[in-house]
């Protein structure tokens, strides 16, 4: 008579944990990519906001001293504000040699994410002629 080997209950049990514990931390680190990946993703299309913003300064949004808030969807808000740059002129550089005023934009872009406020916070130096 031949001998009929199987695998007893308790390795069946055993190896159902092993299986368990595996696959419930491949499943974790898959949420937290997937959670990663969306993060970047309202970061991206915030940056995206940001630029067309700020590519407006100087050409639809004059170059002054100005503060104004909008929206560019239903989610992604924006506060910009422009200063002109003080002009402390230590060098002794003249209005000729220098004939631009310099101007601060900072645009900051705010989101929801879930239940949590997010922003993000953008610069840039704009300058325009004197003239």
């Amino acid at each position: 008579m031949r001998s009929q080997r199987g695998f007893t209950l308790l390795e069946v049990i055993v190896a159902f944990l092993v299986f368990s514990l595996v696959f419930a931390t491949v499943l974790q680190g898959l949420t937290g990519s997937l959670r990663n990946t969306r993060r970047a993703a309202m970061y991206t299309e915030a940056a995206l906001w940001a630029a067309s913003k700020m590519d407006e300064i100087g050409t639809t949004i004059p170059l002054q001293d100005d503060t104004r808030d909008g929206e560019f969807d239903d989610r992604f808000h924006f506060h910009l504000e422009i200063q002109s740059v003080a002009e402390d002129n230590p060098a002794g550089i003249s209005d000729i040699s220098f004939p631009v005023t310099l101007y601060h934009a900072a645009l900051t872009v705010r989101w929801k994410d879930g239940k949590t406020d997010k922003q993000a916070r953008f610069t840039t130096l704009r300058a325009v002629n004197r003239g």
